[in-house]
Protein backbone atom coordinates (compact mmCIF):
# COMPACT_ATOMS: atom_id res chain seq x y z
CA UNK A 1 0.00 0.00 0.00
CA UNK A 2 1.44 3.28 -0.91
CA UNK A 3 2.31 5.61 1.77
CA UNK A 4 2.14 9.70 1.71
CA UNK A 5 4.64 12.14 3.73
CA UNK A 6 4.92 15.56 3.68
CA UNK A 7 8.33 17.37 1.80
CA UNK A 8 9.44 20.79 2.29
CA UNK A 9 9.89 23.37 -1.11
CA UNK A 10 10.98 27.27 -1.29
CA UNK A 11 8.97 29.28 -3.47
CA UNK A 12 11.12 29.19 -6.33
CA UNK A 13 11.01 25.56 -6.06
CA UNK A 14 7.62 25.17 -5.90
CA UNK A 15 7.04 27.44 -9.36
CA UNK A 16 9.24 25.17 -10.74
CA UNK A 17 7.22 22.25 -9.90
CA UNK A 18 3.94 24.02 -11.06
CA UNK A 19 4.96 24.97 -14.60
CA UNK A 20 6.62 21.46 -14.60
CA UNK A 21 9.81 21.93 -14.99
CA UNK A 22 10.91 20.21 -11.59
CA UNK A 23 10.58 16.93 -11.62
CA UNK A 24 13.79 16.11 -8.91
CA UNK A 25 14.89 16.61 -5.95
CA UNK A 26 17.62 15.82 -3.67
CA UNK A 27 18.09 15.80 0.05
CA UNK A 28 21.14 14.92 2.07
CA UNK A 29 21.23 11.18 2.74
CA UNK A 30 21.82 10.67 6.90
CA UNK A 31 22.85 7.60 8.78
CA UNK A 32 19.82 5.58 9.89
CA UNK A 33 19.29 2.69 11.90
CA UNK A 34 19.61 -1.26 11.19
CA UNK A 35 16.57 -2.71 10.12
CA UNK A 36 17.80 -5.94 11.72
CA UNK A 37 17.44 -4.57 15.51
CA UNK A 38 21.33 -4.47 15.92
CA UNK A 39 20.99 -0.70 17.29
CA UNK A 40 23.82 -0.26 14.46
CA UNK A 41 23.77 2.49 11.99
CA UNK A 42 24.37 2.53 8.50
CA UNK A 43 26.86 4.51 6.88
CA UNK A 44 25.46 6.75 3.45
CA UNK A 45 27.73 4.35 1.38
CA UNK A 46 25.86 1.09 3.01
CA UNK A 47 22.46 2.89 2.31
CA UNK A 48 23.61 3.52 -1.26
CA UNK A 49 24.36 0.14 -2.05
CA UNK A 50 21.11 -1.42 -0.74
CA UNK A 51 19.20 1.24 -2.31
CA UNK A 52 20.70 1.31 -5.53
CA UNK A 53 19.98 -2.59 -5.45
CA UNK A 54 16.04 -1.59 -5.36
CA UNK A 55 15.68 -2.28 -1.99
CA UNK A 56 14.19 1.40 -0.79
CA UNK A 57 12.82 0.21 2.71
CA UNK A 58 15.35 2.96 4.13
CA UNK A 59 14.71 5.63 2.04
CA UNK A 60 12.67 8.62 4.48
CA UNK A 61 11.14 9.76 1.96
CA UNK A 62 9.54 6.65 0.55
CA UNK A 63 9.50 4.24 -2.70
CA UNK A 64 8.11 4.22 -6.47
CA UNK A 65 4.67 4.70 -6.36
CA UNK A 66 4.21 6.57 -2.80
CA UNK A 67 3.35 10.74 -2.50
CA UNK A 68 4.80 13.27 -1.35
CA UNK A 69 2.37 16.41 -0.04
CA UNK A 70 4.18 19.85 -0.48
CA UNK A 71 4.66 22.33 2.44
CA UNK A 72 5.30 25.82 1.65
CA UNK A 73 4.57 29.22 2.89
CA UNK A 74 0.94 30.33 3.25
CA UNK A 75 -1.71 32.30 4.23
CA UNK A 76 -4.02 31.72 7.17
CA UNK A 77 -7.18 32.91 7.68
CA UNK A 78 -7.37 34.62 10.94
CA UNK A 79 -10.31 35.94 13.38
CA UNK A 80 -9.79 38.78 15.83
CA UNK A 81 -7.83 41.77 16.71
CA UNK A 82 -5.03 42.31 14.90
CA UNK A 83 -2.15 43.38 17.37
CA UNK A 84 0.82 45.07 17.00
CA UNK A 85 2.89 42.09 16.84
CA UNK A 86 0.96 40.83 14.21
CA UNK A 87 0.40 43.32 11.75
CA UNK A 88 3.83 43.13 10.26
CA UNK A 89 2.46 38.82 9.09
CA UNK A 90 -0.75 40.72 7.35
CA UNK A 91 -1.36 40.52 3.60
CA UNK A 92 -1.71 43.90 1.91
CA UNK A 93 -5.79 43.54 2.70
CA UNK A 94 -4.87 43.13 6.58
CA UNK A 95 -4.11 46.85 7.29
CA UNK A 96 -7.62 47.96 5.68
CA UNK A 97 -9.03 45.23 7.33
CA UNK A 98 -7.73 46.24 10.66
CA UNK A 99 -8.62 49.66 9.64
CA UNK A 100 -12.53 48.81 9.58
CA UNK A 101 -13.11 47.58 6.54
CA UNK A 102 -16.53 45.15 5.74
CA UNK A 103 -14.65 42.72 8.00
CA UNK A 104 -12.45 43.95 10.35
CA UNK A 105 -12.56 40.81 12.50
CA UNK A 106 -10.48 38.45 10.04
CA UNK A 107 -7.25 38.81 8.55
CA UNK A 108 -4.32 36.77 6.45
CA UNK A 109 -1.19 35.78 8.64
CA UNK A 110 1.83 34.27 6.78
CA UNK A 111 2.95 31.09 7.99
CA UNK A 112 6.19 29.02 7.22
CA UNK A 113 6.22 25.79 5.38
CA UNK A 114 6.76 23.73 8.25
CA UNK A 115 3.50 24.59 9.69
CA UNK A 116 1.38 23.58 6.92
CA UNK A 117 -1.07 20.61 7.43
CA UNK A 118 -1.81 18.43 4.86
CA UNK A 119 -5.65 19.52 3.95
CA UNK A 120 -4.15 23.02 3.09
CA UNK A 121 -1.37 21.70 0.77
CA UNK A 122 -2.46 22.17 -3.49
CA UNK A 123 0.53 20.08 -4.47
CA UNK A 124 0.90 16.22 -4.29
CA UNK A 125 3.34 14.53 -5.93
CA UNK A 126 4.14 10.89 -6.85
CA UNK A 127 7.55 8.85 -6.52
CA UNK A 128 8.58 7.52 -10.06
CA UNK A 129 12.45 6.56 -8.71
CA UNK A 130 14.61 6.66 -5.92
CA UNK A 131 18.14 6.30 -5.87
CA UNK A 132 21.42 7.32 -4.16
CA UNK A 133 24.24 8.82 -5.66
CA UNK A 134 27.17 11.30 -4.75
CA UNK A 135 25.95 15.39 -4.88
CA UNK A 136 28.63 16.32 -7.50
CA UNK A 137 27.34 13.21 -9.87
CA UNK A 138 24.65 15.44 -11.14
CA UNK A 139 24.28 15.81 -14.96
CA UNK A 140 23.32 18.73 -17.41
CA UNK A 141 20.04 16.80 -17.90
CA UNK A 142 19.44 15.87 -14.36
CA UNK A 143 20.19 20.14 -13.65
CA UNK A 144 17.75 20.83 -15.83
CA UNK A 145 15.05 18.53 -13.88
CA UNK A 146 15.82 19.41 -10.61
CA UNK A 147 14.27 22.80 -12.11
CA UNK A 148 17.48 25.14 -12.99
CA UNK A 149 17.03 27.33 -15.45
CA UNK A 150 17.59 31.43 -16.34
CA UNK A 151 13.52 32.11 -14.86
CA UNK A 152 14.87 31.05 -11.12
CA UNK A 153 17.33 34.22 -11.75
CA UNK A 154 14.20 37.14 -11.65
CA UNK A 155 14.12 36.17 -7.95
CA UNK A 156 17.49 35.68 -6.76
CA UNK A 157 19.58 37.31 -4.30
CA UNK A 158 22.35 37.67 -6.46
CA UNK A 159 20.50 37.63 -10.12
CA UNK A 160 23.19 38.55 -11.88
CA UNK A 161 25.13 35.77 -10.23
CA UNK A 162 22.71 33.27 -10.72
CA UNK A 163 22.42 34.01 -14.94
CA UNK A 164 26.24 33.92 -15.04
CA UNK A 165 26.14 30.51 -13.41
CA UNK A 166 23.20 28.90 -15.34
CA UNK A 167 24.89 30.16 -18.43
CA UNK A 168 27.70 28.09 -17.73
CA UNK A 169 26.00 25.06 -17.45
CA UNK A 170 22.81 24.20 -15.56
CA UNK A 171 25.09 21.95 -13.33
CA UNK A 172 26.90 25.87 -12.59
CA UNK A 173 23.51 27.10 -11.32
CA UNK A 174 22.51 24.00 -9.55
CA UNK A 175 25.60 24.33 -7.45
CA UNK A 176 24.36 28.14 -6.47
CA UNK A 177 21.05 26.88 -5.51
CA UNK A 178 22.58 24.01 -3.37
CA UNK A 179 24.75 26.16 -1.76
CA UNK A 180 22.48 29.05 -0.81
CA UNK A 181 20.29 26.71 1.03
CA UNK A 182 23.16 24.10 2.47
CA UNK A 183 26.05 26.63 3.23
CA UNK A 184 28.99 27.97 0.83
CA UNK A 185 31.22 24.24 1.24
CA UNK A 186 27.99 22.27 1.10
CA UNK A 187 28.78 21.24 -2.67
CA UNK A 188 32.69 20.55 -2.36
CA UNK A 189 32.09 18.27 0.81
CA UNK A 190 30.51 16.21 -2.20
CA UNK A 191 27.49 14.23 -0.03
CA UNK A 192 25.78 11.07 -0.52
CA UNK A 193 22.06 12.36 -1.80
CA UNK A 194 19.01 10.74 -2.27
CA UNK A 195 17.53 11.01 -5.89
CA UNK A 196 14.11 11.26 -5.62
CA UNK A 197 11.89 11.65 -9.19
CA UNK A 198 8.58 12.33 -9.21
CA UNK A 199 5.29 13.39 -11.32
CA UNK A 200 2.28 16.02 -10.46
CA UNK A 201 -0.61 14.40 -8.91
CA UNK A 202 -3.40 16.31 -10.54
CA UNK A 203 -6.13 17.21 -7.86
CA UNK A 204 -8.52 14.48 -8.75
CA UNK A 205 -6.21 11.62 -8.84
Amino acid sequence: MSKERPILFNADMVNAILSGRKTQTRRIVKPTKDRNGSGCHLAPCEIAGEVNGGDYALCPYGQPGDRLWVRENFLYLMHGDVTAGDIKYCASIDSRSAAGSKNPGYWWRKRPSIHMPRWASRITLEIVSVRVERLKQISERDALQEGIGLVLADNWPDPKAMSEAVAKSRRAGFKLLWESINGSDSWDTNPWVWVVEFKRVEASQ
